[in-house]
């Protein structure tokens, strides 16, 4: 490893982000490598940098930053045969990313886990030609939880989205979805849905339990529209239990079962009664109609022990 570049949300944590860009600089100088720093203000910023990076074939990228940063980089690294190995130091809210790869949420301890160079290839997903990273969502719930302000945040953490999400559950959004997969097509009321790409949902480590970032699949939750105790008891049935994979149809025609969880390679998705947007990996994301698919082995990260 001769070339390294530091690509950093300065804002990200509270100050912890310049702290980590510090103690990375001291580990690498210790190592004789000089990294080039480069800090980020707004998201073509990171695409800059990013596509740079790919075009020097820049022997590792280290980003420091949320899931957002983690995001925008791989969207920008998406066409490059070439990309760098990547390594993640989480200053973000959620870092589902870096919860899911066994990255220690300590900035300082991610650092020197950069450091030991451990990598494995990766999935990502791809919806509407767009790589994300973590997670796709729809609902009453998602769409509370783009609600959250930056004060919330920043004061709150991941609690902000969960208090706003238990909001959202008594407040019925009458979505009418059509899902089409593995050649079966429904029509189902749906007050949340979630596509991860692996484990680690909202901070929450265990939401699909057995998913992996290296297991070539994607994975779906569904929550029907119903009264609110039946919603909360199946969400919380869902934490409780492990995956189960259901049949689709049975599932939308039965009506004393109100989730679903399954894994995948390859959905379709369309929101018939209105206009609607999906969250993508905590930002607004596409709208629909969605075509949502696996890109296996899409770029070397450096994991956690």
């Amino acid at each position: 490893m001769t070339s390294v570049y530091i690509i950093a949300n300065p804002s990200s944590g509270q100050g912890k982000a310049i702290q980590a860009i510090a103690e990375l600089l001291k580990l690498f100088h210790e190592e004789g490598l000089g990294p080039l720093v480069k800090l980020t203000q707004e998201e073509s910023d990171i695409t800059e940098y990013a596509q740079k990076a790919c075009q020097a074939k820049v022997d590792l990228v280290v980003l420091v930053g949320g899931d957002g940063t983690i995001s925008h980089f791989m969207t920008a690294v998406q066409d490059y045969d070439y990309k760098p190995v990547v390594g993640i130091v989480p200053t973000g809210t959620m870092n589902n990313m870096a919860r899911s790869l066994n990255i220690d949420q300590n900035p300082k301890k991610a650092c020197k886990q950069v450091l030991q160079n451990q990598a494995q290839a990766i999935d990502m997903g791809l919806i509407n030609g767009q790589v994300f990273t973590s997670t796709i969502s729809a609902g009453s719930v998602p769409a509370s939880a783009r609600e959250v302000s930056q004060e919330d945040k920043e004061q709150y953490g991941a609690l902000a989205y969960i208090i706003n999400g238990l909001q959202s559950f008594s407040q019925g959004q009458d979505e009418c979805y059509k899902v089409l997969l593995d050649g079966v097509e429904v029509q189902l009321n749906i007050d949340l849905l979630v596509i991860g790409v692996a484990n680690s949902i909202a901070g929450y480590t265990d939401f699909f339990k057995l998913a992996t970032y290296t297991d070539g699949l994607l994975h779906l939750f569904i929550l029907k529209e119903a009264p609110v105790a039946e919603k909360i008891f199946a969400f919380s049935k869902l934490l409780a239990e492990p995956d189960q994979a259901q049949d689709l149809s049975q599932f939308a025609q039965d009506a004393d079962v109100n989730s679903y969880m399954t894994s995948f390679k390859d959905i379709k998705i369309d929101l018939l009664n209105k206009e609607g947007q999906v969250t993508m990996d905590g930002n607004p994301g596409p709208s629909f109609p969605i075509h949502v698919e696996v890109i296996p082995q899409f770029i070397q990260v450096i994991v956690g022990d």
